[in-house]
C-alpha cells in the first residue's frame, strides 16, 4: 500500500523558514541527464527512459514521465573535448516540440556538429 504525505507548508526543524510546497515542486528539475559525448554512456539521469545518439553533437532524450505541455524549458551544456575550443548546445534544427522528448545538438566554433567530452541537460516544467 502506497503512502501519501500532504502538507501546505514545509519548515526546518526549528519551525522557521517556511517554504511553500508549490514553489519547491514547481522549481524542481523534472528531467536531467549527464552523459559522455561520443557513443554516449549515461553517468546520471532522472526521468529519462532513453538516450539516442543522433550523430555528431546530436542527442534525443525520451522522458519516463512526459511534461503536461510542449512548452517546458531545457538547458544544456557540454565540455570541450580537447580538439575544439567550445561546444554550444541548443535545440536541434530538426526539433519538433514534444511533451515526451527533447532533441538537442552541439556545434563548435567552426559551425560543425560536434560532441563534447560530457553533456549535461536539464528540463523544467509541469509533468502530466
Amino acid at each position: 500500500m502506497a503512502s501519501e504525505l500532504r502538507v501546505n507548508t514545509l519548515k526546518d526543524a526549528s519551525g522557521n523558514n517556511s517554504i511553500a510546497t508549490s514553489f519547491v515542486a514547481g522549481g524542481s528539475a523534472k528531467f536531467r541527464a549527464h552523459h559522455t559525448g561520443d557513443s554516449p554512456t549515461t553517468n546520471e539521469s532522472f526521468n529519462m527512459s532513453g538516450l539516442t545518439d543522433e550523430g555528431p553533437g546530436r542527442y534525443s532524450y525520451t522522458f519516463s514521465s512526459p511534461f503536461n505541455t510542449v512548452y517546458f524549458t531545457t538547458t544544456a551544456m557540454s565540455t570541450e573535448d580537447g580538439t575544439i575550443g567550445y561546444v554550444t548546445m541548443y535545440y536541434s534544427r530538426n526539433y519538433t516540440r514534444s511533451a515526451s522528448s527533447v532533441y538537442i545538438q552541439g556545434i563548435d566554433q567552426g559551425d560543425s556538429f560536434d560532441d563534447g567530452q560530457y553533456t549535461a541537460v536539464v528540463s523544467h516544467g509541469d509533468l502530466a
